[in-house]
């Protein structure tokens, strides 16, 4: 409870000074900016009282409205361009979209162009970045949700779950040029792995099936298929090591990683343990985050796959954002069943700190649950769904530095450090 008093406090001072700025400082031919919602009990966030969606395009600003890093932050009803420093909203993007669900997002190679996907409606939603305008929507396949640019060369790649399809939209002229089907039956929710060391070809999981299709990313073909998992679906996350020349893909079924030869395609053995997986190349590390067990194991790649360690995380623990502060390798860790981010020292291999961040929603009979983040400069942020806001997180201080109100279901943010 105290945690939830301190959001709530915090994102009720964050509007009071953010009005007060705004009395003393409107410039007298500035448009009228869009109202902000007010602060409900426990930190969350009244919807606005009109939708912010609409067909009217939005006229080019003549000076940036804010300078510095800014974060796009995306509910249902309402893209929002935060400040971090002064921790309010200072702009809003209207969409044609209505109660949308964006749940992931790429920039283009120059990172001006954000392909935004919105699962509800099947669409991209292309939002300029430079302009703060959504200049395109683009339809593709049903329950869309995975979305990359392979290499930057601006090819984005979608994963539609509806079908077990891939389309790849041409990140200039943004048009469909390619579709990419899973060659078998009963497709579902997958990843896409690929690494300059395999050159165009790449790996697709499958949650479904145990089976991992290997495309080749210049031909938009499929190559073959292949079994891991030891027959229990399914496979989700997957990465490469440069250390090891080795692929690492999640066996969710059989609580293991598989451990696979990309020059053959066999397996050649498995980890304890599943979930989440990120490389640190330079540590030379495999982080495994064992949502089902509360824990991340540390693996050292440079050390034939030993654990070097595990970190009890109570609470789901679901992504890690790594950053290197003050000569430490910190992680930021979201959850998914506490209100809260978790610090932890990589190096101590210890937890170091909880900090309050809101509540996400966790809908009745939801079979999954997830958090996400980004890393700014200065500042680690993350949605905050349940509550309506997005957190910003002191990177150095490790403290809350604001609550931002947004809306209600608000569940992914991108961080663009430069404008």
């Amino acid at each position: 409870m105290k945690r939830f008093r301190l959001l709530a406090l915090l994102a009720v001072m964050t509007l009071v000074l953010s009005a007060c700025a705004t009395q003393q400082a409107t410039p007298t031919a500035a448009p009228t900016p869009t109202p902000e919602p007010e602060a409900t009990p426990m930190g969350q966030v009244a919807q606005p009282p009109t939708p912010v969606s609409t067909s009217t395009p939005v006229p080019t600003p003549t000076m940036s409205v804010v300078t510095g890093e800014f974060v796009l932050a995306f509910a249902p009803n309402r893209i929002a361009v935060i400040d971090p420093k002064e921790a309010r909203v200072v702009k809003d993007i209207p969409t044609n979209q209505t109660e949308a669900e964006y749940v992931e997002a790429r920039f283009d190679s120059k990172e001006r162009l954000l392909f935004v996907v919105d699962r509800a409606n099947a669409q991209i939603v292309v939002v300029d970045t430079e302009k703060l305008e959504a200049v395109k929507t683009i339809d593709v396949g049903q329950r869309p949700v995975h979305i990359y640019n392979p290499f930057k060369k601006d090819e984005i790649w979608v994963h539609a779950d509806g079908e077990g399809t891939w389309y790849v939209i041409d990140g200039k002229t943004l048009e469909v040029t390619a579709k990419i089907a899973k060659p078998f039956a009963n497709p579902g929710h997958g990843k896409l792995l690929y690494h300059k060391d395999l050159g165009t070809k790449a790996y697709v999981t499958d949650v479904n099936n145990t089976t991992i299709t290997v495309i080749d990313l210049e031909q938009k073909s499929v190559i073959k298929t292949f079994e891991l998992c030891e027959g229990k679906p399914g496979t989700h996350y997957a990465v490469y090591s440069t250390v090891t020349k080795r692929a690492y893909f999640e066996c969710f079924g059989i609580g293991k990683t598989a451990i696979v030869d990309p020059t053959t395609d066999t397996v050649l053995g498995y980890l304890e343990g599943s979930g989440s997986t990120k490389i640190l190349e330079k540590e030379k590390l495999l982080l495994i985050m064992q949502k089902r067990n509360n824990q991340l194991t540390i693996v050292d790649l440079a050390q034939q796959e030993t654990v070097k360690g595990t970190i009890p995380i109570e609470g789901g623990p679901d992504q890690i954002y790594v950053v290197k502060q003050d000569g430490k390798l910190l992680g930021f860790v979201t959850t998914t069943l506490t209100p809260e981010v978790v610090i932890v020292d990589l190096d101590a291999m210890k937890v170091v700190k909880r900090v309050a961040a809101g509540d996400i929603e966790r809908p009745e009979g939801a079979r999954v649950l997830h958090r996400t983040g980004d890393l700014g400069h200065d500042f680690f942020y993350t949605p905050a769904s349940a509550d309506g806001v997005v957190a910003i997180i002191d990177i150095k201080r490790q403290t809350l530095h604001a609550a931002v109100p947004v809306a209600k279901g608000v569940r992914t943010v991108v961080a663009k450090h430069d404008h």
